[in-house]
C-alpha cells in the first residue's frame, strides 16, 4: 500500500470514486485545474489502483478539506483514515484544519 500525492493521470480514477460517493462530484475539469494550483493537494492510497485519497487546500492560513472518499469494495476497512496521517504534518503550518 502506497500513498502518495495524485498526478494528472490519477484524475480519472479520483473522478470515478467521487461519481460514486457523492451526488454532486466536483467536475473532472475542476479537478485538473485544482491541480495545477500551489495551495491544492491531493493523496491517493494506492494498492493496485487508487482506492481512497483526500483533497484538501490552503486559504489564508487555514487549510480545508474538500473531499475524502473511499472506492465502494474498500469502504469500512479503515483506509481513509489511513490518509488522516498526510495532514500530520499540515497542521503544524495550518493555523486550523
Amino acid at each position: 500500500m502506497i500513498i502518495r500525492r495524485c498526478i494528472s493521470g490519477d484524475i480519472e480514477s479520483v473522478y470515478k470514486i467521487e461519481e460514486k460517493s457523492f451526488s454532486d462530484p466536483m467536475k473532472k475539469e475542476t479537478m485538473f485545474r485544482d491541480l495545477e494550483r500551489e495551495s491544492y493537494f491531493c493523496y491517493g492510497l494506492f494498492e493496485k489502483e487508487l482506492i481512497s485519497f483526500i483533497s484538501f487546500e490552503k486559504v489564508f492560513d487555514e487549510g480545508q478539506i474538500i473531499s475524502v472518499a473511499t472506492d465502494v469494495a474498500y469502504r469500512k476497512k479503515g483506509f481513509a483514515e489511513k490518509l488522516d496521517d498526510i495532514l500530520t504534518p499540515f497542521k503544524e503550518t495550518f493555523s486550523s484544519l
